[in-house]
């Protein structure tokens, strides 16, 4: 978000100047410092203050009266949140009407060409056909431009859809989202947008913003914006030319503002403090990177944090004259196999008689900790010991059970187990 801000704040001050990233463009500003338009720059700073007053405008009581219930309160409230929801329009219309009437020189939008692309196949556009070369309707044109981007097939899509779910994920809060149903509408919206020329779609956090800005809460928001842009391609282009560039930047900025969370790393240090390392890593990559390393690297490093959390987990062993229960608290994996095998041989005892393995709290195991956990039960068995497996699920017997051969008695709990095998000495000491 800080870098959609950067990007358009040489927007803001009127400066042109080659170059892209965080660090570039703050070193052309004060490069070119002397070079600030002012008149883009008060242009700027007006929309903001516009945007500001009609943000908190429906705060106010103003003009509703004394009884509050009335319906001049009534007409007075709907219009000051029609106001209030339309604020970026409002700055857009009132700043283009007024270069009209005023002498001044902003910089504008320029001339926007007309109409909507025609429909055709994808890897025609902007191909040059002549008799020398390519025909229309030649087989191998897809795999030339397939060759043509090479990576790009694999991290287009992929950068694509990260980026699109972290700005799902991010406005739907603690709401569920459909993970799936996004990549669908993406890959429809990918394909459809081929046939007419259209760039790589995905989300973006400047739209995204000033969408939520505008009040846009659900899906059909999308629809609607797709309309109006149709329409005003197809018809308002040529009065697009009069949108001054720095009231352009001054909605996106200004709705960024209120889209960063500044107290997350405070959250994070008081809570959890190593989600601050992939939270750290994504910020400064897609800072000072880009968007889409950035996305890429924090995601990886979490999958580590994960693999490295799954492959310790926690096992209660509590011991008592002469047996021992041994409680898998989570799911068991691939990285926990050498961990649990290696802590449970530890700490079993070579005096107890009886040993209980209770799975009750464990949802799900894979096969290769179920071999694992099957071969120290036999290992266990060669030294004249009885041990028990209690409290699995339908999932997790089913596991253990191919990984040792139907030669595994299982019971549905400790009580249960006990009672079987006539030993009622419940464990009571911690170790």
């Amino acid at each position: 978000m800080l870098k959609v801000i950067t990007s358009s704040a040489k927007w803001f001050f009127g400066i042109y100047f080659k170059g892209r990233g965080f660090i570039r463009i703050y070193q052309g500003l004060f490069a070119n410092i002397k070079s600030i338009n002012l008149c883009d720059t008060v242009i700027g700073l007006i929309s903001m203050a516009i945007l500001f007053f009609l943000r908190k405008l429906k705060e106010f009581d103003w003009c509703e009266g004394p009884d509050k219930t009335s319906q001049r309160a009534r007409i007075v409230k709907k219009t000051k949140w029609l106001l209030s929801i339309s604020a970026n329009s409002l700055v857009m219309l009132t700043m283009s009407v007024a270069m009209f009437f005023i002498p001044a020189d902003p910089t504008l939008t320029g001339e926007v060409e007309s109409g909507l692309p025609a429909w055709q196949l994808p890897w025609e556009f902007n191909r040059n056909y002549t008799e020398t070369n390519q025909t229309r309707g030649d087989l191998s044109e897809p795999f030339t431009l397939a060759g043509e981007l090479g990576l790009g097939l694999a991290m287009i899509p992929l950068v694509s859809i990260l980026q699109h779910l972290a700005i799902a994920k991010h406005y739907a809060g603690n709401k569920k989202m459909a993970a799936s149903q996004e990549m669908i509408a993406l890959g429809c919206c990918q394909f459809i947008g081929s046939f007419t020329g259209s760039a790589a779609i995905t989300a973006s956090f400047g739209r995204s913003a000033v969408n939520s800005n505008s009040g846009v809460r659900t899906p059909l928001g999308g629809v609607i914006t797709g309309i109006i842009i149709i329409l005003t391609c197809a018809f308002l282009s040529p009065f697009l030319a009069f949108i001054p560039t720095s009231s352009l930047s001054a909605v996106i900025i200004f709705a960024m503002f209120f889209t960063i969370e500044y107290s997350l790393p405070l959250r994070l240090w008081r809570g959890r403090r190593a989600d601050l390392l992939p939270y750290s890593l994504t910020f400064v990559l897609g800072l000072l990177v880009s968007v889409e390393i950035g996305l890429i690297a924090g995601s990886l490093l979490h999958i580590i944090m994960m693999v490295h959390s799954n492959s310790s987990p926690v096992l209660d062993i509590l011991h008592s004259d002469v047996l021992t229960t041994v409680t898998f608290t989570s799911s068991l994996y691939f990285p926990a196999k050498d961990h649990v095998v290696r802590e449970v041989s530890r700490n079993i005892g070579e005096k107890k008689t009886l040993i209980i393995f209770d799975f009750s709290r464990v949802q799900d195991i894979d096969h290769t900790v179920a071999l694992g956990i099957t071969g120290l039960i036999k290992e266990i068995r060669l030294s004249s010991k009885t041990v028990l497996v209690c409290g699995a699920n339908s999932a997790v017997t089913r596991v253990l059970i191919s990984a040792s051969g139907d030669h595994l008695s299982l019971y549905k709990s400790i009580d249960h187990a006990l009672k079987e095998t006539d030993c009622y000495d419940l464990p009571e000491t911690v170790v």
